[in-house]
């Protein structure tokens, strides 16, 4: 007799396969069902308008006084009308040309503010005690009284000598006469400053009685300033 055929083992593999390829997974279905389909901006638009229409129902329905009413309900009409003018080719034109403006206006700022920038970082990137000047007359002269000042106290007061002047010059007093200043550029002290400048800028009796705690000499300018030279530093003990 003869024996009725059974499939091998790589037909059934075969078909299991293909009955997988066929039918999805549970998951993919899944996978599937939780995608949300693509919303459109004609979607988008139409539930913004749905919301506003929504929110207006609502304020209708809800107890609100009637000018508040009357105030949203102006509000939404102001801006459906601003949202529609936005969108015109006119306007976004005139966007346009109102950016230009601002970016050109902003360019000639940022250039101006620029080289003043520079012109500022070159002069104080070269401080100098001596220099160059110009009198009304054409003449020009070497301004060098800082420097005169700043030795006549380096050669003739005590190594230990205290030496008042606006903060100023307290770093160049220190560095080239080598004595001890009242105040530099590094005073932080508000009231230092302020009894410095009551100091200075008081009658000389008045001032003598503060100055003679403080400091052996004083140091000041005479003459005019600017191009002009200064008149002879005055330094009294």
């Amino acid at each position: 007799e003869d024996k009725p055929s059974t499939p091998s083992k790589a037909e059934g593999a075969k078909k299991g396969r293909k009955q997988a390829a066929a039918t999805p997974s549970k998951a993919a279905e899944a996978d599937v069902g939780d995608k949300e389909p693509s919303v459109s901006a004609a979607d988008k638009i139409q539930k913004m308008k749905a919301s506003r229409k929504k929110a207006a129902a609502q304020l209708d329905s809800a107890w609100v006084p009637d000018d508040v009413k009357k105030l949203y309900k102006l509000y939404l009409d102001a801006k459906k009308q601003l949202d529609h003018a936005w969108g015109q080719t006119p306007v976004k034109f005139m966007r346009m040309i109102l950016a230009a403006i601002v970016v050109i206006v902003l360019y000639g700022y940022c250039t101006e503010f620029n080289h003043y920038s520079q012109q500022m970082s070159w002069g104080m990137s070269n401080p100098s005690i001596m220099f160059k000047a110009q009198l009304r007359n054409g003449q020009n002269v070497i301004i060098d009284d800082y420097r005169e000042a700043y030795w006549w106290l380096r050669d003739n007061t005590p190594q230990d000598a205290r030496v008042m002047a606006w903060w100023d010059y307290g770093y160049q007093i220190a560095g080239i006469a080598n004595r001890i200043t009242i105040a530099d550029g590094n005073t932080w002290n508000h009231e230092h400053i302020a009894t410095l400048g009551k100091c200075l800028s008081s009658e000389e009796s008045a001032a003598h009685k503060i100055v003679r705690h403080l400091a052996d000499y004083v140091l000041v300018w005479t003459g005019g300033g600017g191009a002009a030279p200064r008149g002879p530093p005055i330094s009294s003990p």
